[in-house]
């Protein structure tokens, strides 16, 4: 891109601006497991249309939902589950909580789509992950994830320590 006669500014010591990094997505292990184990909780997907859109653990003060949708959480990790069947995201966010929990992480996006491609225009994964996750102990609250960060098509989800023992 040089042309002649024409010679480029000094930087004056200043550094190019740089995009911060792209927080991984959740990916199952690639040794084969694709299956996390059972949990005893069923989905049962006749009624999981029903499934709340936010949640709070009973126990859980309405101080903390309300928290959670004004982001006082930071988001410390996301799965996708786009183009997953029904039983591989169940099993991939079965996994990645469990991960998630391990870890001692408390704030995570589960982002699931909002259904526009599903057969029948029917969503499947949204609220099969909200009939889960109501049903799941270790989450404290979930609610829509504010529209800049994916809004009807994903949740952020608190969750709480694991229990040893």
């Amino acid at each position: 891109m040089r042309a002649e006669g024409v010679t480029p500014l000094p930087s004056r010591g200043r550094d190019e601006l740089q995009s911060p990094p792209k927080k991984p997505a959740f990916r199952p292990p690639p040794d084969g497991r694709t299956a996390a184990p059972e949990d005893g909780i069923r989905v049962d997907m006749e009624h999981a249309e029903n499934a709340p859109e936010r949640h709070r653990r009973a126990d859980q003060s309405p101080r903390v939902l309300k928290g959670l949708r004004r982001g006082h959480w930071p988001v410390e990790a996301e799965i996708d589950l786009h183009g997953l069947t029904r039983d591989e995201a169940l099993a991939a966010l079965r996994a990645f909580l469990d991960d998630c929990l391990a870890r001692g992480l408390r704030c995570v996006r589960v982002i699931h789509g909002k259904g526009h491609t599903s057969p029948d225009g029917r969503a499947i994964l949204k609220p099969m992950t909200r009939q889960w996750l109501s049903r799941r102990p270790e989450i404290l609250a979930f609610c829509p994830a504010l529209p800049r960060d994916g809004g009807d098509g994903a949740l952020l989800a608190l969750l709480g320590k694991l229990k040893s023992g």
